[in-house]
């Protein structure tokens, strides 16, 4: 038999190990959570302090599965306490500074307390939401006891040698975990729909399709929030000034459909559905409808690129390109330069075409089939009249402003 080295003894002794039942449940929605991120440009920085606050919560899972049981619980603590800085700094930018510099900051307590106070998003939410918070901080304070060692069952070596003299159940602990972890990933939900509202209104379906614009915010899980809270926070959460603000700005837009839905959210356009398109084609940018009408000219066209081609279009079609783009960064035989031809040239086994397109420098064709002439001189007549009519437009705008 083996001898075990002193080492791994030091490492091992004393330790609780368990197996959470609901661990995958735990790790998928974290790591779902790992991509949560404001597409605001003022609260980019922030997103920061998203993604420390739910690795915290993963970090806290291995911690109690490893038996580190007061680390795991202090893990939970830190991110809760992470999440309200972040909005306590969002709202309050001179204190910025200092909590970059380490400079004296105001504890937890202080924050919240402050944020009461001063954040009208986050005083409305918590008060219609005044038991899930009071719930969640009787949580984070049961905690305290553990993580500052207060009774022998907090002790490691006492708690694994007698635990029947100080009565001490890790199945009590281990609900109370459970507990507490589910309603950190709520409350981390909640912050960040106060953050950001949009991560609540692409979730919601009262809200997602009169967004007539694709957000670089993540849609949070409503899911999750209304599986994992006796009570609908969602419904409580509809019921303040928070929320009717957003119904008052955004509800009475019109919906898209489902044709218009995909190109602005994923810019595919299905060369079925053009009709569709084209009954919401006010809710369309100027170059995306400025793609749409070389579509409506018969032109079979699988992807455009405004600028330079990537492994990621600009826009693309239902007509699946013959070639596929495996890189990020073009290779030298990517490379290509137009010249006096602009249309039809060769490209590994597809061929490209090149326009200009507005104010938004040149627009580049991908196709499968080599376009004719009637094809080319259409869009020919099709791009020297837009590009004219938006000339015209701004500067008629620009006049108007002098």
């Amino acid at each position: 038999m083996k001898r075990l080295s002193t080492n791994t003894i030091l490492q091992n002794q004393y330790k609780h190990k368990v197996r959470l039942n609901h661990r995958q449940g735990y790790l998928t929605e974290l790591n779902y959570m790992q991509g949560l991120a404001s597409g605001r440009i003022d609260k980019i920085f922030f997103n920061n302090f998203i993604n420390e606050s739910v690795q915290l919560l993963i970090n806290s899972i291995f911690l109690m599965e490893s038996g580190y049981f007061d680390c795991a619980f202090y893990s939970i603590r830190q991110s809760q306490e992470n999440i309200n800085n972040m909005l306590y700094l969002s709202i309050n930018s001179a204190q910025l500074e200092k909590w970059k510099n380490k400079e004296k900051f105001p504890i937890n307590s202080q924050i919240t307390d402050y944020l009461t106070r001063f954040d009208k998003d986050y005083q409305e939410i918590k008060s219609a939401l005044q038991v899930f918070f009071n719930d969640f901080e009787d949580l984070i304070k049961q905690t305290h006891k553990i993580i500052h060692k207060q009774g022998l069952d907090t002790f490691y070596k006492i708690r694994a040698q007698y635990s029947d003299d100080i009565k001490f159940d890790k199945e009590t602990e281990l609900v109370l975990f459970n507990k507490l972890l589910s309603y950190s990933i709520c409350h981390l939900y909640l912050i960040f729909i106060i953050l950001d509202p949009i991560g609540l209104m692409l979730a919601d379906e009262e809200f997602n399709r009169k967004l007539h614009f694709n957000p670089s915010t993540e849609a949070i899980n409503l899911k999750y929030i209304k599986e994992n809270y006796p009570t609908d926070l969602i419904d409580l959460l509809k019921t303040t000034d928070f929320y009717k603000r957003l119904q008052s700005e955004f509800g009475q837009n019109e919906e898209m459909n489902d044709a218009v839905y995909s190109l602005i959210r994923d810019s595919y356009f299905d060369l079925n559905a053009l009709d569709m398109i084209e009954k919401q084609r006010h809710l369309l940018y100027c170059d995306t409808c400025f793609v749409f009408s070389i579509l409506k000219l018969g032109l079979k066209v699988s992807n455009f690129y405004i600028g330079q081609i990537s492994i990621i279009p600009d826009y693309w079609t239902s007509i699946k390109c013959n070639y596929t783009h495996t890189s990020w960064v073009l290779g030298e035989d990517d490379k290509f330069i137009f010249n006096e031809a602009k249309y039809n040239i060769p490209y590994h086994n597809v061929y490209l075409s090149e326009i200009p397109i507005l104010d938004s420098g040149m627009l580049i064709m991908e196709h499968n089939n080599l376009f004719n002439e009637d094809e080319i001189r259409s869009l020919e007549n099709f791009y020297t009249e837009q590009n004219a009519q938006h000339e015209k437009m701004i500067n008629e705008l620009f006049e108007s402003l002098k």
